[in-house]
């Protein structure tokens, strides 16, 4: 999880509080208290002010989280600042900011979001898998029909299978071979790079990255004007499907 740091947040009445009591780090929160809190969709601004003290996670997942308290979050925590029941009010509140967030943020909240924390080494390769899916789809009319589209393909469905037990590690090596053998081919060098991460045997958060990354270049290496809008609008693909994974919470079986 990423660090819960309040020092940089505008909640200078609590501390003013707690320190009348003692020093920040002598804080300690009470989980009968926080659970009123939580269940409490009437809860005060300064129950919210002591619930960010107490957990800040839930505090920006109550409705009635501060807006100014909500905003400071979206940048570091956008999935659980999304699952808010007040986000598309905060939204219609400031329009457009979020989405000048996004455009700043997607690659960094997909990086940040698709490690071991939040999902298990099997849902991170079928997310690469899907990345991958996804640069193959956005290959050259020529490419798509060709030898080299149709390893890639193999290379998903194995990457899949591989997750579901149905074959072993000997089929995956060789398949991640096979794909990488495309990756100095003109034309589908990204998508072939992309697959071969996703059918890495030792799989590790950093080869959903390394997919990720190469499925981008693809949608940059397409004959279009629009290279960087092409690059951000695959970046949001991924970014949303992300966020199927982490709905569906961690599966480590």
């Amino acid at each position: 999880m990423f660090s819960l740091d309040c020092q940089g947040l505008d909640i200078v009445p609590s501390r003013q509080s707690l320190r009348k009591e003692g020093s920040l780090s002598s804080f300690v929160a009470n989980p009968a208290s926080i659970q009123r809190i939580v269940a409490d969709p009437q809860a005060t601004a300064s129950d919210l002010e002591w619930l960010l003290m107490a957990s800040p996670l839930q505090a920006i997942l109550h409705p009635n989280c501060p807006v100014h308290i909500w905003w400071s979050w979206a940048g570091t925590h956008p999935y659980e600042c999304s699952q808010n029941p007040a986000f598309a009010m905060f939204l219609l509140e400031e329009p457009g900011r979020w989405e000048a967030l996004e455009r700043r943020k997607l690659g960094t909240w997909r990086d940040a979001y698709a490690t071991r924390h939040y999902l298990s080494l099997g849902q991170l390769r079928l997310f690469a898998a899907d990345c991958t899916e996804h640069a193959i789809s956005l290959l050259p009319y020529f490419e798509l029909r060709g030898p080299a589209a149709d390893v890639l393909r193999n290379a998903v469905a194995t990457a899949r299978d591989y997750v579901a037990g149905t074959i072993g590690d000997h089929e995956l090596v060789e398949v991640q071979r096979k794909a990488f053998q495309w990756s100095s081919r003109s034309g589908c060098e990204h998508a072939a790079t992309a697959a071969g991460h996703a059918c890495t045997l030792l799989f590790r958060t950093e080869f959903a990255r390394y997919a990720c990354e190469a499925a981008v270049h693809a949608a940059k290496a397409t004959n279009s004007p629009d290279t960087n809008e092409r690059a951000e609008a695959e970046k949001r693909w991924q970014w949303n499907r992300l966020q199927d994974y982490l709905q569906n919470g961690r599966n480590d079986g």
